[in-house]
């Protein structure tokens, strides 16, 4: 089985929990966070490219 880094990192607590729906109190996956530096990233990327970033693992979305 392979982990990603946040499953990792929720694992140790580094990854705080996100609400999805306020009403329902459902949350985001684990696998939908992003660490800031690679959002810097990403941003810098769209800036250049006007295109989604490739430094990122895109999923595609679900409703929880």
């Amino acid at each position: 089985m392979v982990r990603s880094r946040a499953s990792t990192e929720a694992q140790r607590g580094d990854v705080p929990q996100l609400l999805f729906d306020l009403v329902g109190g459902s949350l985001f996956p684990v696998s939908a966070t992003v660490r800031l530096d690679r959002v810097r990233a990403a941003v810098a990327e769209f800036a250049v490219t006007g295109r989604r970033s490739s430094c990122l693992s895109w999923q595609p979305a679900r409703l929880v």
